[in-house]
């Protein structure tokens, strides 16, 4: 999920800093779609330079569909929020029911501050609700 974020970073300072060089598109460019599926590929060697260098090969319409396909890959990414075993959760749950609210949704404010309250007014619907949140 970090590299994902860090790739869509590059990515997008990458072409901020090169809008002003506008590409002609023709029928032999490459798509977004393809360099999408190289770059995931090769995702351990592929460097910075590569990167740049293929980013300029595509039109700016083809550049703009890479970013919303690297997007909703990262929104992929994060639907899966669980970065922590299941069986840690389930222990603080017990233990601390807002840590192990806050870890599963990614330190949402609102379920997290749900649970805090729940668990300060009486311990049991703390826990009760943090069961809820980890098995939904």
């Amino acid at each position: 999920m970090k590299k994902s974020i860090l790739l869509f970073l590059t990515i997008f300072c990458i072409t901020a800093l090169n809008l002003s060089a506008k590409t002609i598109e023709n029928d032999n460019q490459k798509t977004a779609q393809s360099l999408f599926k190289y770059t995931a590929e090769n995702i351990q060697t592929i460097t910075p330079e590569i990167l740049k260098s293929e980013l300029k090969s595509l039109s700016l319409k083809e550049q703009k569909r890479f970013y919303v396909l690297l997007y909703k890959k990262v929104i992929d990414a994060n639907k899966n929020k669980v970065d922590v075993d299941p069986i840690v959760l389930y222990i603080l749950a017990v233990i601390l029911p807002p840590v192990a609210v806050g870890l599963y949704t990614n330190w949402e404010p609102e379920p997290t501050l749900i649970n805090l309250v729940l668990t300060c007014v009486l311990y049991l619907p703390g826990i009760v609700h943090a069961f809820y949140i980890i098995t939904k």
